[in-house]
Order: structure tokens, then C-alpha cells, then sequence
């Protein structure tokens, strides 16, 4: 099973949470699936997002695409986020 690992600093969390929320239908149409996110403690706007990947070619293709670029920048993402894809490792 496949995960996509997001890493990004936000100006403001509400205002992105708003538009980040906004777009699960969009993000669910290209094989990702919100697993988890989480905040620093310290730095609430530091933000962490653990998608299951049903499609890693859709999400590749979703998360590199001009869009979301643009997307990332209207939500005040600072600077380019840190994100890979990862395989889960079975017992």
C-alpha cells in the first residue's frame, strides 16, 4: 500500500485548512485519500498530511500539475513543500 508525504509551512492554518478542506474531492479523484494531519506543537502553522494512495500516478500527476501550484499559493503555503511517496512495510 502506497502513502504520500506532505510537509509544508502555512501563513495562516484556518485559511488553508479552509481551502485544503475544500479540495477532498479533488484530491480523492486522483488516488488520495486523507489519512492523517497533524500540527507542531510549536509552530501550529508547520503542517503534516499522510495520504493513502489509491493511484500514485494520479497523485504524481495532481500534486506536480500547475495547479497546484497555484492552489498551494492562494492557501499561503510558504516556500516549496517537502513530500514523497512511501510503501508500508508489513509485519
Amino acid at each position: 500500500m502506497a502513502y504520500l508525504y506532505v510537509r509544508h509551512t502555512v501563513i495562516d492554518f484556518n485559511n488553508w485548512y479552509r481551502i485544503f478542506d475544500s479540495n477532498k474531492e479533488d484530491q480523492e479523484k486522483h488516488g488520495l485519500v486523507e489519512v492523517q494531519l497533524f500540527r507542531d506543537q510549536k509552530d501550529q502553522n508547520d503542517v503534516i498530511i499522510i495520504f493513502r494512495v489509491t493511484d500514485v500516478e494520479k497523485a504524481r500527476e495532481y500534486i506536480y500539475a500547475p495547479e497546484a501550484e497555484i492552489a498551494r499559493d492562494e492557501a499561503g503555503v510558504i516556500g516549496e513543500p517537502e513530500s514523497f511517496f512511501l510503501d508500508k512495510v508489513e509485519d
